[in-house]
C-alpha cells in the first residue's frame, strides 16, 4: 500500500485513468476505467487553491461555465507528454429566461 502522506511517494501516485494507446503496463491504463460508473472515479481536481468537482458547475477563466464529468490523462500527439483533460458538459444561457441549460456538447 502506498503512503499518501509521504512527500517522496506522493508525486508517483496516480488518481486519474490514462487514455494511452501503448502497451498496458499499469492498472490505471486499462480502457475499462473509462467505462466504470463515473462516481467510482476521482471526484475532483485541485488546481492550486481552486477545486473542481464532478457534477458541480465550474466557471473557467474565460467566463464560460461547464459541468465536469471526469478527468483523464491523454498523451499530446505533438509533444508526447501526458496532459490532464476534462470531459465536461458546456452550460449555456437560455435567452428567453434566466435559467441555465446543459448542452450535450462535450469539451
Amino acid at each position: 500500500m502506498k503512503d499518501y502522506t509521504n512527500p517522496r511517494m506522493a508525486p508517483s501516485l496516480e488518481f486519474y485513468p490514462d487514455e494511452s494507446d501503448g502497451p498496458l503496463q499499469e492498472v490505471w491504463q486499462f480502457q475499462w476505467w473509462l467505462e466504470l460508473p463515473k462516481d467510482l472515479l476521482t471526484p475532483m481536481y485541485c488546481a492550486g487553491t481552486v477545486q473542481f468537482y464532478v457534477n458541480k458547475i465550474a466557471q473557467l477563466d474565460n467566463g464560460k461555465f461547464y459541468i465536469p464529468i471526469m478527468w483523464v490523462y491523454c498523451t499530446d500527439a505533438v509533444t508526447g507528454k501526458r496532459k490532464l483533460h476534462c470531459d465536461a458538459y458546456k452550460v449555456g444561457y437560455l435567452k428567453r429566461s434566466v435559467e441555465h441549460a446543459i448542452c450535450d456538447e462535450l469539451l
